[in-house]
């Protein structure tokens, strides 16, 4: 096996924008036992309407015909380094991938795209947050297939709602754009405005109500809402519920009118129980029984 010359990378410089200096320090760990075909053998002297629609091609006879060097072409594209100094570039390329690999469910594809999703690298960059290549990102893995969806589900773990909850948000934006379906997405959000956790034990409630707003557009979501809208959790955590039921009433959800009025006499019966005991709970309790009847009246 002999190493190739950097021609692929050249290639890349030219077609994709890729920084031709970083791009033959990448060649340098490849091999194969054929050199990288001519440009014009690539795209098979077909004539594009666009750069988009010669990239995507691109893209898709290397995925597919040139697969040794699949690997190395998305890392060299794909880089918080990029992130930082090239987001029009990156942006382009994210989006121009997601469409060459649609439906395709690549692993190469997903393990890159991932790391735009879940990595601080990105989504905690001290040199900049940019929401749009996150939110690329997550689109691309929603087009890729199953395994690009888990992915994305993966990237709504404890660490990442505790360092940077407004990324999260910013993904769920792009799950309620693209409508999806996926049962692992909409556990993924569930997850995020029902169980996850700031380290001090409480909740962002900015991102809880936003991604509670867009479980409530998704197919499944209403119904994934109702099995978490119960009266024990509300009480053991009262300030996440009120922000869950500020985007209930907003959403005008009728249908999880039965949940607020059972939460509703719950708080009450609490209240009740711990009259003549104030405390910061109490307080809570009681922010919440208003949240609840404000939302009665709403749904009525």
């Amino acid at each position: 096996m002999r190493k190739t010359a950097p021609l692929l990378f050249a290639v890349l410089a030219c077609l994709l924008g890729l920084d031709a200096r970083a791009a033959s320090d990448k060649s340098a760990a490849v091999t194969n036992a054929i050199s990288f075909p001519d440009p014009n053998q690539v795209l098979q002297g077909r004539v594009f309407e666009n750069k988009f629609d010669r990239d995507v091609f691109f893209l898709r006879r290397i995925q597919k015909d040139y697969p040794a060097y699949w690997p190395d072409l998305l890392a060299a594209n794909i880089t918080s380094d990029e992130y930082t100094h090239s987001p029009q570039k990156l942006l382009r390329f994210v989006d121009q991938l997601g469409v060459a690999m649609e439906g395709l469910d690549d692993s190469v594809a997903i393990t890159n795209l991932a790391a735009v999703v879940s990595s601080p690298l990105y989504y905690a960059n001290t040199n900049g947050f940019y929401p749009e290549i996150i939110r690329a990102a997550a689109l691309s893995l929603i087009k890729l297939g199953p395994r690009g969806r888990q992915a994305l589900a993966d990237a709504f773990s404890l660490d990442h709602y505790r360092q940077d909850a407004p990324s999260l948000e910013t993904l769920a934006q792009a799950i309620g754009s693209a409508r999806s379906a996926d049962a692992n997405l909409n556990a993924a959000l569930a997850a995020t405005v029902f169980q996850h956790t700031a380290s001090n034990g409480g909740s962002y409630p900015r991102c809880t109500r936003e991604v509670t707003r867009i479980l409530l557009g998704l197919p499944q979501g209403v119904e994934t809402i109702r099995t978490n809208l119960v009266p024990k959790a509300a009480l053991e955590d009262p300030a996440r519920f009120e922000a869950v039921v500020e985007s209930v009433a907003a959403a005008r959800a009728s249908t999880l009118r039965t949940n607020v009025a059972e939460m509703s006499h719950a708080a009450d019966a609490k209240l009740a129980v711990l009259s003549g005991h104030p405390s910061a709970y109490v307080d809570a309790v009681r922010q919440l029984k208003m949240r609840l009847d404000e939302t009665l009246t709403v749904l009525h």
